[in-house]
Parts: structure tokens; C-alpha cells; sequence
């Protein structure tokens, strides 16, 4: 590993996704910093963002994103384009949101053209999808409804659709 907790190399992890992905980063700097992995995380944060959305904000360079440190809250509105000049990443990660993440349809062309473009200006990340998971049983988020409000069902559909995803763009999965 290219970490260390020594004042050695410092890992830098970008997020281009939503509030799933803030939920993710809310305590993953200090987790990782107290098991000795030192890591600097950013995320850019549109809540609710799909992929669709992703790709129409980088292409028309939008600095609609709030950009999170560490968990932290926003600290400026920034471009997807901007942010992947602005370090030397490591992990980029890129999602779908919730309410369409089981729904593979809605992933392209999005998903490819987005993960070409972020592989051409950085080309030495590793690329990771991440998964989203399923509403909780009672959920009266509208998106449920794509999934008959099922919890079961939108894991499930979830499941296949990362997979599928994961395929398509060579990239692991963060479950």
C-alpha cells in the first residue's frame, strides 16, 4: 500500500455522487485515520444526482456541487471538471441515484461516457462503483415505488443492476 500513518503518502478519494455518498464519507476519514490509514476523502454533493445528471453537469461544466472534505460540510460550489484537475486521485468513486440505482436503464449512456471522460483526465485512479442500498420498510420515499415500495425487491434490483454496472465499466463495487 501507498498509505502510511507515518507523514508518508496521503491517499485522496473523490466521490461524484449524492447524499448516499455524503452518508458514506460522513465518518470514513476518521475511521480510516484511527486504523492507521491516512486519507483525505471529497465528495461532491447534489442530493438525489443521477447519472443522467452527472454526465449533463460535467459536459456542461455546472459548478453545481457542494464539496465536502472529510465529512465535513461544504466548503464552495464546484465543477465535476474541477475537481478532477484539483488533486492527484487515487479512488474516484461514481453512483447512481437511490431511486433509479436498480434500475440498470437508467445508467447509460451516462455511466460509460462519465467514467471514459474521468479515466481520460485522470488516468491513474482506480475507479470504483458504489452501491447504493435499499429504503428501509415503510419508506415513503417516492422512488420506493419503482420498486413496488420492496425493500427485498429494490435490494435485489440494486444487486443486479451494480453488477451489471461494475461489468460494464471494469470497476469493483464498494457494497
Amino acid at each position: 500500500s501507498r498509505c502510511s500513518c507515518d507523514g508518508g503518502y496521503r491517499m485522496k478519494l473523490l466521490s461524484i455522487g449524492n447524499s448516499f455518498s455524503t452518508d458514506s464519507h460522513r465518518f470514513l476519514h476518521s475511521l480510516a485515520e484511527q486504523n492507521g490509514v491516512n486519507i483525505e476523502c471529497y465528495n461532491l454533493f447534489i442530493g438525489g444526482c443521477s447519472l443522467e445528471t452527472h454526465w449533463q453537469n460535467l459536459v456542461e461544466n455546472n459548478e453545481f456541487y457542494d464539496l465536502e472534505i472529510n465529512g465535513s460540510e461544504a466548503t464552495r460550489k464546484i465543477s465535476i471538471n474541477e475537481a478532477l484537475l484539483m488533486e492527484k486521485w487515487d479512488v474516484i468513486t461514481v453512483q447512481q441515484a437511490s431511486a433509479f440505482s436498480g434500475m440498470f436503464e437508467t445508467y447509460e449512456p451516462y455511466l460509460t461516457d462519465l467514467v471514459a471522460v474521468v479515466r481520460e483526465k485522470v488516468p491513474k485512479a482506480k475507479i470504483y462503483f458504489h452501491e447504493t442500498w435499499s429504503y428501509e420498510i415503510g419508506s415513503l420515499h417516492e422512488g420506493f415505488l419503482n420498486y413496488n415500495s420492496n425493500q427485498k425487491e429494490m435490494y435485489l434490483c440494486i444487486k443486479e443492476a451494480s453488477k451489471k454496472a461494475s461489468d460494464l465499466i471494469n470497476a469493483d463495487i464498494i457494497p
